[in-house]
């Protein structure tokens, strides 16, 4: 039950009936009082449990074991590509196909011609503006490019080529 008195100052203040003999306080002391009866119910809940289990006793790891030599194919692509134990995953083997032909995505249909019109009229986003961004950006694009990620297009040329459609 909680509801709105005026206090002193004449500024209302929200206040709760709390606790076991329903004393009235206001909300902000209350949630106070919660929180630290809350706080010591869990700590005491903690200093009750059994601390000699150790979860830790049944996974024994060889200390000894050495990595497996990374081999890759020669053909894969991007950044990702299975090697070592992860080759023993029930996955691995859908995962080496999209290291090698790529990774099925869904990005939607074509722009229209209408529609990158008015993206181009629009302008980039005021934060794409930055020097420091920008030089960002540039940057990120030259990776792409070199890795055969992303290609780039000059305006003009790609009205032309979209006419030609």
């Amino acid at each position: 039950n909680t509801w709105d008195t005026q206090t002193d100052a004449g500024k209302e203040e929200e206040r709760v009936r709390y606790g076991k003999g329903g004393t009235v306080r206001p909300l902000t002391t209350a949630r106070r009082e919660l929180r630290h009866n809350n706080k010591a119910k869990r700590q005491e809940l903690q200093q009750a449990q059994d601390l000699q289990t150790s979860y830790w006793s049944t996974h024994q790891v060889d200390s000894n074991a050495t990595p497996s030599k990374r081999e890759l194919p020669e053909d894969y692509r991007g950044q990702m590509c299975p090697s070592g134990e992860a080759l023993h995953h029930p996955a691995a083997a859908l995962l080496s196909e999209y290291a090698t032909t790529g990774c099925p995505v869904e990005t939607g249909q074509n722009w229209t011609m209408e529609q990158l019109e008015a993206a181009v009229e629009r302008g980039p986003h005021s934060s794409a503006l930055v020097p420091e961004a920008m030089k960002q950006h540039a940057e990120e694009l030259e990776i792409k490019i070199q890795k055969g990620q992303a290609k780039v297009m000059l305006w003009d040329e790609l009205k032309k080529k979209k006419k030609k459609k």
